[in-house]
């Protein structure tokens, strides 16, 4: 996670700060898509015979959250009289205190904002609320699903803007898309083969089946 920004007023290196928080965390929590449901045909297999149903909840989950995120982090910068914690606001707030950013970050935003429109579509009617006409009549009114290079693209144009921001005050970067987690979607399908594993083994005979309720209360 990057640094405050240096030589910026205190409620601007604080909403620099928040923002850099929620923008870390929604790479990791799209780390985590792309290495169960992302990765390759054999991890979704896995996932599937050790328990498809709520591994097919986690993925529709995970693909919402991410989308929300994203589409939360370019709303306006104010809502009625309601404050939103959005990049839209930083770039506001940094540009009132240096002008000559104004037109670079501007379009920074365009381009984050160009890349979330489908995914700000969803958030409007289907995934943050239910619009009538999209859910009652959707063969008229189609809503495609999300295609991970989407993310992707709209997950790059936040890094940009992001980075183009800290490396003007900063004169460095944040790598947003290599996150480290220590229990991450990984070791999730690291503890599955073993689960798997075991039970081919106390099918085998090889270990007996009272083993797992001898040692574990479940």
């Amino acid at each position: 996670m990057s640094t405050g920004l240096n030589g910026v007023p205190p409620d601007v290196a604080a909403l620099w700060s928040e923002l850099d928080y929620e923008v870390t965390w929604l790479h990791g929590r799209w780390q985590i898509y792309r290495q169960l449901f992302g990765t390759d045909e054999e991890r979704v297999e896995i996932l599937n015979r050790s328990a498809g149903t709520f591994a097919q909840v986690l993925q529709n989950v995970l693909l919402d959250d991410v989308q929300l995120g994203l589409a939360k982090l370019g709303d306006p910068a104010q809502t009625g009289r309601f404050k939103n914690l959005t990049v839209t606001a930083l770039v506001k707030a940094i540009s009132t205190n240096e002008p000559g950013l104004e037109p670079m970050m501007t379009l920074n935003l365009s381009k984050y904002q160009d890349k979330c429109d489908k995914i700000r579509a969803r958030r409007n009617k289907h995934i943050a609320h239910f619009d009538h006409e999209t859910m009652v009549n959707r063969h008229a009114v189609p809503l495609t699903g999300p295609s991970r290079e989407e993310i992707e693209m709209a997950l790059f144009a936040l890094r940009e803007l992001m980075n183009a921001i800290q490396l003007h005050f900063n004169n460095s970067q944040t790598a947003y898309e290599i996150i480290i987690l220590e229990s991450d979607g990984d070791h999730l399908i690291a503890m599955l083969k073993r689960g798997i594993r075991y039970q081919q083994l106390v099918r085998s005979g090889a270990i007996s089946v009272t083993d797992l309720a001898e040692h574990w209360s479940l």
